[in-house]
């Protein structure tokens, strides 16, 4: 919507404000929803504007989820603090249904905040600051308030990493390190971008996620180097290498898929080889470790895709539009008799699910062949079998910020 409505914008927002005062509470939270999933933020502050009913529904949805950075600092913050032209905070919380003042409308929209991204390390310090003085005294145990009390995934900006390697890693210890104060209650994301981190980032971002208690770990990194998963109480680990195509060094590029293939190598000896001298081992509460855009998956997967002789019949025949096609071999096409019952249950046909996990070999096949070789245990690897899952690139998608 341009900066200044057109009047026959304006008097549709009127008529749409109007209705929805009119409405039962639940058909107007229907209705924002579908302007919501339309993307019409323009409409959405429209309506704020219009009275107390519809600011009360429309503003909590543009603060479900937040790109906090540098530029929008001041607006995002506006009212939660002196600082940021608000008042001194109160001792207590505001009541949900108060607006009176900027500081209670500003933490009622922040207990909206569901979704946050940190883009930098000037954002990161600023909402820390303002959630220190959300705290009581010292030596307090619980916050008087907790703005970010409902957040479900947070994720880290490269430029927080970047920023950090720029300058000394150590003075931003007091930022980063404060990382399991903003825990969610599903996933923490953080990406390191294109660069591998060094020794002092590494030891600052690990010891702040020791502290973080959340279901899902998710880091989008170009290596392993000095990442270990000892001392994280994290359910699920998901790591998403950064795809080949993304990197510009053209001798990083050509190198990528051997030195991925070490990375992993390194790391999986560090977390399942007791013998190994770099051993740190696993946290009893991971229950799964994920491997995305893995290039041996990827290379695996276009062998799959071949054409084999055993499989097609290399006849062809003239379709109605006169294309060129393969034919399935007809052997191939015979049903067999359980199929449709199989199917039914999501398993393959002429065997039952518990077969399929009894079945070592099948499991082992799951895994490359350089990890099978690194392990010469038959139980190490059936417990890497359980517990590792390597993909191969735009598989799932990250649990944090919904990237693949």
């Amino acid at each position: 919507m341009p900066p200044h409505p057109t009047p026959a914008r304006r008097r549709a927002i009127t008529r749409l404000s109007i209705n929805l005062g009119r409405l039962p509470l639940e058909v107007s939270h229907y209705i924002i929803e579908i302007i919501k999933a339309r993307n019409d933020r323009p409409t959405i502050l429209s309506l704020i504007r219009t009275c107390k009913k519809l600011y009360r529904i429309c503003a909590p949805t543009l603060y479900e989820e937040i790109y906090l950075h540098e530029d929008n600092i001041n607006d995002v913050l506006y009212g939660l603090q002196p600082a940021y032209d608000g008042s001194v905070i109160p001792t207590h919380c505001p009541d949900p249904m108060d607006d009176n003042d900027p500081f209670s409308r500003k933490y009622n929209l922040f207990r909206s905040v569901r979704f946050l991204i940190i883009s930098d390390l000037m954002a990161f310090e600023a909402l820390l600051k303002v959630t220190d003085d959300c705290w009581g005294p010292y030596d307090s145990k619980e916050p008087i308030m907790d703005f970010l009390g409902d957040l479900i995934t947070l994720s880290i900006g490269p430029c927080v990493f970047l920023e950090m390697e720029m300058d000394d890693p150590w003075e931003w210890e007091h930022v980063l390190g404060r990382l399991g104060g903003l825990s969610p209650t599903i996933a923490l994301c953080y990406d390191t971008g294109e660069e591998t981190l060094s020794y002092s980032t590494s030891i600052i971002l690990r010891d702040s996620l020791a502290d973080t208690y959340t279901d899902t770990l998710s880091m989008h990194v170009l290596d392993l180097d000095g990442v270990n998963l000892d001392k994280y109480e994290i359910k699920n680990v998901q790591i998403f290498f950064i795809q080949t195509k993304e990197i510009e060094d053209r001798y990083l590029r050509e190198m990528y898929p051997q030195y991925q293939e070490e990375t992993i190598k390194s790391f999986m000896t560090r977390h399942f080889d007791p013998q190994a001298p770099s051993f740190v081992g696993l946290h009893s509460r991971i229950k799964t470790i994920q491997f995305h855009n893995v290039i041996y998956c990827d290379n695996k997967k276009k062998i799959k895709r071949q054409t084999k002789i055993t499989d097609w019949i290399t006849r062809t025949r003239i379709t109605e539009h006169n294309q060129r096609t393969m034919v399935k071999a007809p052997h191939l096409l015979k049903e067999r008799p359980d199929a449709d019952e199989s199917s039914r249950h999501g398993v393959h046909a002429g065997t039952s699910r518990p077969q399929v996990e009894k079945n070592h070999e099948l499991r082992l096949s799951r895994l490359p062949t350089w990890i099978v070789d690194l392990f010469e245990q038959q139980e190490k690897l059936d417990r890497i079998a359980d517990m590792v899952e390597f993909w191969h690139s735009g598989h799932g998608q990250c649990d944090g910020c919904g990237r693949r």
